[in-house]
């Protein structure tokens, strides 16, 4: 793909607090990186500073071996960015903001014209043409936000939540238009508390905790990586779960936890010893009369793991 986006090194304090702390990131063109946290680890914080809003004490920051804050003026056409808080004028009807933030771009009308016709339906806004922006619904309100960042046709996208708020239907809906958008050959980097839907979604994840970046990976590598347990889920014959789990403890087989469910037995076992456990496991239920219907064998998703990746 190619290196689009460059961080070494870079810190910011505001005054005595030190919010980043030696980031370094490197971001591949095409590819969507996230940005995961709690409140307050320097997330907006690290977004501003990469589109040039907030210039570092430390570090530096190369758009294709650009420094951006040598070049801000061309950064900032070559960059889109959606905050938290609704970037549109809510007294405006959605298109009337589009020709809005087009005319600040400089977006020839042309341009804009033709690329309303993509965007427009792509974002699905199309039926909201003419209405007031305050009038529209949250979901719509956050496609509209998205629609203004990107009217120019940036090169990257920063997206700061633009899941927060959102129920899981809408929020799902959001993450297959970003999809769309990263097809026509936008660098999507978006910032997100919402693990589960971004582990589908990121090529690649970056975990801030306390101002400083924990790890950066694919989600399938920091999981396989820093997971504590392993899940099986089992079904059986007659089902007697109870008498299964003290058929285990009386063999001193060591859970980190489980569960009886209407659909079977879940146990988490040690992956430091997941592999053994798992056999012994298997022959343990079928010697205590037990038939085996069905059984699964995985590794926890991103955000059960979290907080490991965090509790330092």
């Amino acid at each position: 793909m190619g290196l689009i986006l460059q961080v070494s090194n870079l810190s910011k304090s505001f005054g005595k607090k030190e919010v980043l702390k030696n980031i370094n990131l490197d971001i591949q063109k095409g590819e969507i990186f996230g940005i995961v946290g709690g409140s307050g680890v320097g997330k907006t914080v690290l977004l501003k500073t990469l589109i040039g809003f907030i210039k570092p004490n430390k570090g530096i920051i190369l758009y294709e071996n650009i420094d951006i804050q040598k070049r801000l003026n061309y950064i900032r056409r070559i960059f889109g960015f959606s905050t938290q808080e609704h970037c549109f004028y809510p007294e405006l009807s959605v298109k009337e903001n589009i020709n809005y933030f087009g005319k600040i771009y400089r977006v020839k009308n042309n341009d804009l014209k033709r690329n309303s016709e993509i965007f427009f339906r792509l974002l699905e806004l199309d039926e909201y043409k003419n209405i007031i922006a305050k009038n529209l619904s949250g979901g719509t309100q956050r496609r509209l936000d998205i629609y203004c960042s990107m009217v120019h046709s940036p090169k990257i996208l920063l997206l700061d939540e633009p899941l927060s708020g959102l129920d899981p239907i809408l929020r799902k809906k959001i993450i297959n238009i970003l999809k769309e958008i990263n097809k026509l050959g936008i660098t999507i980097i978006i910032s997100s508390h919402y693990l589960e839907e971004l582990e589908d979604f990121c090529s690649r994840i970056a975990v801030l905790n306390k101002g400083m970046v924990v790890t950066c990976d694919a989600p399938k590598n920091i999981i396989d990586r820093y997971a504590p347990y392993t899940i099986i889920s089992i079904i059986s014959e007659p089902g007697n779960y109870s008498n299964i789990l003290k058929v285990l403890n009386l063999n001193n087989i060591n859970l980190i936890n489980f569960e009886i469910t209407s659909n079977g037995l879940i146990l988490h076992i040690p992956r430091e010893i997941d592999k053994l456990l798992f056999y012994r496991i298997l022959n343990l239920i079928s010697q205590s009369g037990e038939t085996i219907k069905g059984i699964n064998y995985n590794l926890p998703r991103l955000n059960e793991i979290f907080e490991k990746l965090v509790e330092h």
